[in-house]
């Protein structure tokens, strides 16, 4: 997700976080991985995910891996690595 720098600062990102959790949530996923800057995500509720088992298939520092349980305790059983499909490799 982006936002072009003269709309930044308006909550359109947060708004926009906000609609793709509650749609994810209406598919029926569990939980949310973000890469992100770690002053904005953690105000709509994503954490780290390392302290919760889960690392990072980049080379990233682990404050700007995280996540966001849509249903609480969904990572409990969960320990490892996020594996990202193919495209992300280029990135």
């Amino acid at each position: 997700m982006a936002v072009h720098p003269k709309f930044q600062n308006q909550g359109v990102g947060s708004a926009l976080v906000r609609e793709g959790l509650r749609r994810t949530e209406q598919l029926g996923f569990k939980h949310v991985f973000v890469m992100g800057h770690p002053n904005f995500y953690p105000k709509l509720g994503f954490k780290p995910s390392r302290p919760m088992w889960v690392e990072s298939p980049f080379s990233v520092s682990d404050e700007v891996f995280m996540v966001y349980e849509i249903q609480k305790d969904s990572l409990a059983e969960i320990k490892g690595k996020v594996k990202y499909p193919p495209a992300f490799d280029a990135v």
